[in-house]
């Protein structure tokens, strides 16, 4: 009931959205409030008052951070009933006349089609060391079967969200007992980590900012050709030739990303789902579960982002484009953080202070000064020759 006293401002408006959880038959799914839920789309949505007669593992409501389940003691007899409602709440859940809105409200009820009911339940924090150790009923009758462990919904990112986990709960336990120094520390040793594969996508920009006039070359030679002539197979068959000719991957730049996004993935999964960051203190940060009270992380996140963009080297790149995208990017990130848990606005922001830094030491290189002296060049000759107009004269 805390998210309702007035001290507790920070949370006062947040109402995390409930679901329908449960295993059946050794199958766990979940359904929201409304047909499509918010989880699945292709889920349907709880029903009111609607009696559902299967061999239900558990069965239960949980939001975010907490879970209310039943563990029936024989499965195959087990009868669910269903509850759907809806409130109007205050919009600001610490002034009671503030605008009104809807707030679904979601029950469930667990019996035994026998008349006899017996069961266990777990209702509390969805800790993944408790619900990892509390188990359904088993075929033996004992308390062996399924965890409740799937309550948290790292969704596909299960694999990799779960060790990453453990990875950060082990640094709170054994080294830095703060989530936000945690979380800071994580991300420096992860995007450390990350820096060969970041090294290799821009050896392999350069290898194609090299080749870049010679690929030109080919596609002036084709350019008359319409898109379904035939002939214009020969283009692909000469520009890859040149690709391997010259020892170039023309995906090797897409690689390294295609490594990087599943991990990028179940940081995000993590952060957005463990209890620990709830009230966990960080600085001006009281809750790393709820929004920056003051912005300043999402503000950080729109400078660095853009300092980044508009600091690495794109030689292929319009240059209207990439002024573009400069702006663009980091604006629709920020914003997006604007209303995120600081958790994951202190995550994305501590990564760009670092790949900032990354991008100031490799424009310093050899390798940084090339790609920026390449650009330069391709933005002279679109200039018509370092930035000079052409004149055309008249005839006299």
């Amino acid at each position: 009931m805390e998210e309702f006293l007035p001290a507790s401002t920070t949370r006062s408006g947040i109402i995390t959205p409930s679901f329908f959880a449960y295993s059946l038959d050794g199958k766990q799914n979940t359904q929201g409030p409304t047909p499509g839920g918010f989880l699945f789309w292709t889920s349907p949505g709880v029903s009111n008052n609607e009696t559902l007669d299967q061999p239900y593992d558990y069965a239960g409501i949980a939001d975010l951070y907490f879970a209310a389940v039943f563990m029936p003691d024989v499965p195959a007899r087990t009868s669910v009933v269903t509850l759907h409602n809806a409130i109007d709440v205050p919009s600001d859940l610490t002034n009671p006349n503030s605008t009104k809105r809807p707030a679904h409200v979601l029950g469930v009820a667990v019996g035994d089609t026998s008349g006899y009911t017996h069961e266990r339940l777990y209702a509390g924090p969805k800790s993944l060391e408790v619900l990892a150790a509390t188990h359904a009923t088993g075929a033996d009758g004992k308390p062996d079967g399924q965890s409740l462990q799937p309550l948290i919904q790292f969704g596909w990112m299960t694999i990799l969200a779960t060790p990453l986990y453990w990875v950060l709960r082990f640094l709170n336990e054994h080294g830095v007992p703060n989530w936000g120094w945690d979380i800071i520390l994580v991300t420096i040793v992860f995007n450390l980590l990350m820096l060969p594969t970041r090294l290799m996508m821009m050896k392999q920009s350069l290898k194609m900012s090299r080749l870049q006039p010679k690929v030109d070359a080919i596609k002036r030679k084709y350019a008359n050709l319409k898109v379904s002539d035939p002939k214009r197979a020969e283009m692909n068959t000469e520009m890859m030739a040149l690709y391997k000719t010259e020892n170039v991957n023309m995906y090797g730049g897409c690689l390294p990303l295609l490594i990087q996004m599943p991990l990028f993935f179940a940081y995000y999964r993590v952060l957005a789902n463990v209890i620990e960051l709830r009230q966990a203190h960080w600085f001006w940060l009281h809750d790393l579960s709820v929004a920056d009270p003051l912005h300043i992380l999402p503000i950080i996140i729109i400078i660095s982002m853009f300092l980044v963009q508009f600091m690495t080297p794109s030689p292929g790149m319009d240059p209207n484009q990439r002024r573009m995208m400069a702006v663009m990017m980091p604006v629709i990130f920020g914003f997006s953080m604007w209303h995120f848990a600081s958790g994951l606005a202190l995550y994305w922001g501590t990564g760009n202070l670092i790949n900032l830094g990354i991008q100031l030491a490799i424009n310093r290189s050899k390798m940084g000064q090339e790609m920026h002296a390449i650009a330069a060049k391709r933005q002279a000759r679109k200039l018509g020759g370092g930035g000079n107009p052409r004149t055309i004269q008249g005839k006299r």
